[in-house]
């Protein structure tokens, strides 16, 4: 059997730009339901890093449509990130509707920027989108995606801009400038520190300038986010995440307003970084049930609603729990209300001696630890969702750098179910303001290592306590094992190193970045560690 490419189409915008897109006919005469994917990336990847190929959907009854965004791959006109979505997206469903085979129904589906397609077309109340889809994307593009509690998201935000730059430079036949991007994304050194000799060489006109400069809350954002616009009835939607995915808020905060607004959602979150969504997170593999089935637990959903056929369509939020390696059903999610207060201590020597931090339900007496920020070597991202390779990841020789301050509990007498977000009040004060912190959660386990469950990133000002938000998690936590809580200063390259001044993240040359001196105060009911609990 030969080689059977899609077929190849093309719609024009209501301001008369064409769209390319690849369409996959089912077999058989129809009328059939349409899915639709929106993507940045050239349409014949098809987000194949995370889907069954297009061509499987349709062999399961689905017309389905893989198009080109507006300036990208063969589409014509001038790509901006996000702006033109809502609107590109009602046309294209206006046509997907229309097309010869198509019932009328579209649902669409697809990942990270092809998620955000979706929930700015979804906006619009189009009446022939009854269904989507979205895996892990943002619903604040600030908070979601370019930022975390005020920290510039580096490697990300700059390897996406290079990605997206690359393929603006290969439509113009530029192989030296993509040559350069390639570069660029696989850089880890000087061009991650010195913001803006790299933007300025290297980016000029990229929307990352934009990101660097535009302050939260302004119009930039609000013109390119979800969240503002869902003022219409919503079609029902899968959200699909990963406790190890950048977005995981975004899909959480999506996932929760299309609840609180009546629409019909349902939830599942797996054991996944952004890309692939295998079994192995980090140093854990947890066996094939970890996969999750994505596509056959779509396939339904889709049925469902594009095909009215009654079936096992995703309901409630199926989550997976990083302790036992198993999926948990529940109705839906939410944070449990149970909390355990933990309270670090030690005796002056938590950065140089991994043993020396305490975490006890108890209060120990005041004290004061140390944590120096060396910029010329600074504490890096491990595992988690700012890591490469994201995930579950053995932090052990992170924990024992002199750069990050880790306090141990005692083993647990018995099983409990971590389920929700922990947050870490702070005391303490720093040398610069602002400071960054990067807080982590990890289990120890029996043969001492120690594996990563969660974390977060924030950038804190003025005298304190601060509070630092750790990102939902859900872990069963066996008897034996112990928890174990990480602070640094840096997690470079996922944020940007801290320079401790009013000055914005663009005026920041390399070799301006300052050592930074962290004293926090332990001890006597001041800082403590917040985690919610249910019984496993």
């Amino acid at each position: 059997m030969g080689f059977a490419p899609p077929e190849r189409a093309v719609m024009r915008t209501r301001d008369g730009v064409a769209l390319v897109a690849d369409v996959y006919r089912p077999p058989g005469a129809g009328p059939h339901p349409v899915l639709l994917m929106r993507q940045p990336y050239g349409r014949r990847i098809a987000s194949t890093v995370t889907y069954a190929h297009p061509g499987w959907y349709a062999r399961q009854g689905f017309m389905v449509v893989v198009q080109d965004v507006r300036g990208r791959g063969d589409s014509q006109g001038e790509f901006e990130p996000f702006l033109n979505e809502a609107l590109d997206g009602a046309d294209t469903l206006d046509w997907c509707a229309q097309l010869p085979g198509s019932n009328g129904r579209v649902g669409m589906y697809g990942f990270s920027y092809q998620g955000a397609t979706q929930l700015l077309a979804a906006a619009g109340g189009h009446p022939a989108l009854r269904a989507i889809a979205p895996a892990m994307t943002a619903w604040d593009l600030y908070e979601d995606w370019a930022y975390e509690q005020g920290v510039l998201r580096l490697a990300n935000g700059l390897g996406w801009a290079a990605q997206l730059a690359a393929e603006g430079y290969r439509r113009h036949g530029d192989a030296p400038a993509y040559q350069r991007m390639l570069q660029l994304a696989a850089a880890d050194g000087a061009a991650l520190r010195d913001i803006v000799a790299t933007t300025a060489s290297a980016l000029p006109g990229s929307f990352f300038n934009d990101w660097l400069h535009e302050p939260q809350g302004s119009d930039y954002w609000r013109r390119r986010a979800p969240a503002p616009r869902m003022d219409r009835p919503l079609p029902p939607a899968l959200f699909i995440g990963g406790w190890y995915d950048a977005f995981l808020g975004g899909t959480l905060t999506g996932y929760h307003a299309w609840v609180d607004s009546g629409a019909e959602a349902a939830l599942i979150i797996g054991p996944w970084g952004h890309l692939p969504w295998t079994s192995r997170s980090g140093a854990v593999d947890y066996g094939v049930a970890a996969g999750g089935g994505v596509d056959e637990v779509q396939l339904a959903f889709f049925r469902r609603y594009l095909c009215e056929e009654a079936g096992d369509a995703p309901t409630g939020a199926r989550l997976f729990d990083l302790g036992a390696g198993v999926w948990h059903e529940y109705a839906g999610w939410s944070c449990s209300e149970q909390v355990l207060a933990l309270h670090p201590a030690g005796d002056g020597r938590a950065a140089v001696d991994v043993e020396a931090g305490l975490l006890s339900a108890e209060a120990g007496p005041e004290g004061v630890e140390w944590l120096v920020h060396d910029p010329w070597r600074p504490a890096p991202a491990c595992g988690g969702h700012l890591g490469q390779p994201a995930g579950r990841a053995d932090r052990t020789a992170v924990d024992a750098r002199p750069d990050v301050l880790t306090f141990t509990g005692m083993p647990l007498n018995e099983s409990v179910r971590l389920c929700g977000a922990p947050e870490l009040e702070l005391h303490g004060g720093a040398d610069c303001d602002p400071f960054t912190v990067y807080v982590s959660l990890s289990t120890v386990e029996p043969d001492g290592r120690s594996l990563h469950l969660t974390a977060a990133g924030a950038r804190l000002s003025g005298a304190g306590p601060w509070c630092v938000r750790l990102r939902p998690v859900l872990a069963t936590l066996r008897r034996g094992q112990k928890l174990r809580l990480s602070i640094a200063l840096a997690a470079f390259p996922g944020l940007a190193l801290e320079h401790g001044d009013a000055r914005g993240w663009a005026e920041v040359r390399a070799g301006e970045h300052p050592v930074i001196t962290l004293q926090f105060a332990p001890g006597a009911g001041r800082s403590a560690l917040r985690v919610p609990l249910v019984e496993a």
